[in-house]
């Protein structure tokens, strides 16, 4: 698990993974987030606070603001 990384960062390290043969999902809730949603296998969004870019970019959209109901296995 990552955490703390800028937007270009953030991609980086989903490509690094997936080059290594993982299989990458990423939680975010902002605009920053939404070029690392859309490089991932799945990315998830919190929907009241997720910008337009980050729900349209992402597979799953967990509508409460409430990232601890997303499973980390």
């Amino acid at each position: 698990m990552r955490a703390g990384l800028l937007p270009d960062d953030k991609v980086s390290a989903v490509r690094e993974l997936e080059s290594e043969g993982a299989r990458v999902t990423v939680v975010g809730d902002g605009i920053k987030d939404a070029p690392a949603l859309a490089a991932t296998h799945v990315g998830i969004a919190t929907g009241g606070a997720g910008s337009d870019l980050t729900l349209q970019t992402t597979d799953v959209v967990v509508v409460r603001d409430d990232s601890t109901t997303i499973s980390t296995v």
